[in-house]
């Protein structure tokens, strides 16, 4: 897998690719002229140009993933404020109570994120749906990954 970043994003997944990665890194200048640097992990190229932040849980039942529902559709809507925000999906097992959600950003967008001061409303929105759904933080898996539609 050979994941492109535009050299201007200061995105998280940007620092993880380019930071994190053991792999041969270069640079190379796109058709639209942009530099982009690239950790080759293989020879079949992902570029980046849609993020999903991901946050993962468990839930107790049907009544706490309502709940939980609930606060996470007045997030969405606060981080319809964010440029670069597309949109929010959530995913439930109802055999596990695994809840999963992404939210969807373009590339810069989510580079952007980090110092957004919607984000840090959001947060404090995100801790506070936590608390009240009796739900600890540290139960909460949160990551970046490269995301696509076909």
């Amino acid at each position: 897998t050979l994941y492109k970043l535009c050299c201007t994003q200061r995105s998280m997944l940007s620092r993880l690719l380019t930071t994190a990665c053991r792999a041969p890194t270069t640079t190379s200048t796109c058709a639209n002229g942009i530099r982009h640097k690239i950790c080759q992990f293989s020879s079949i190229p992902i570029p980046v140009t849609r993020v999903a932040s991901v946050l993962q849980l468990k839930v107790s039942g049907e009544e706490q993933a309502v709940q939980l529902d609930g606060h996470m559709k007045v997030m969405t809507k606060m981080m319809e404020e964010h440029p670069g925000f597309e949109k929010a999906i959530r995913n439930v097992c109802k055999s596990e109570w695994a809840y999963e959600l992404q939210f969807v950003f373009t590339a810069e967008g989510f580079g952007e994120w980090g110092t957004s001061s919607t984000r840090d409303k959001v947060h404090a929105q995100y801790l506070s749906a936590l608390d009240a759904c009796g739900i600890q933080e540290d139960e909460v898996y949160g990551g970046a990954r490269v995301h696509d539609e076909w």
